[in-house]
């Protein structure tokens, strides 16, 4: 067999391998597209945020809209609503005051039990673990952007 041959043959199976790796990719992202599904229906403040949001981050409204919380009628300002005074991450947004990071305490106003198993679980103490000789280690050995990558993205800062 001449060297064009085994150019040529290579050539095509190298675009059969390619045209095959598109096709997987465009099959997977149809999957992952956002698709027209029926949104639930949010009701009081939390319309207004539902369909402010799905214009602005769809992402979110689509993970609410595939949750526990949206098929039983919990929606945006059930849990996002803050106390100005109370809440450290609470800011005035249309015309109402909310927090961004719903946190363990948020959640214990509907959901107790839960709560107090997480309280007594040791994912409750994981911003403990910022400040400890592992993680002052850990830095050391491994660098700065290998902590920050693997243990401070979860751990990275105590909520309330």
């Amino acid at each position: 067999m001449s060297l064009d041959l085994k150019r040529i043959i290579v050539g095509i199976l190298g675009m059969l391998f390619l045209i095959a790796l598109l096709i997987v990719a465009w099959i997977e992202g149809g999957k992952q597209r956002i698709t027209g599904k029926e949104v639930p229906v949010a009701s009081g403040v939390s319309k207004a945020c539902v369909e402010c949001h799905a214009e602005v981050s769809p992402v979110i409204v689509t993970q609410w809209a595939e949750s526990t919380h949206a098929k039983r009628g919990v929606s945006c300002y059930e849990c996002h609503q803050a106390v100005k005074e109370k809440d450290a991450d609470a800011w005035k947004h249309e015309g109402h005051v909310i927090r961004t990071i719903v946190t363990p305490n948020t959640c214990a106003t509907c959901h107790q039990q839960e709560f107090s198993e997480f309280t007594s679980s040791h994912h409750a103490k994981g911003a403990q673990f910022i400040g400890s000789l592992d993680n002052i280690l850990g830095e050391m050995v491994e660098g700065v952007p290998a902590a920050v990558g693997g243990c401070q993205q979860c751990h990275g800062s105590t909520v309330s």
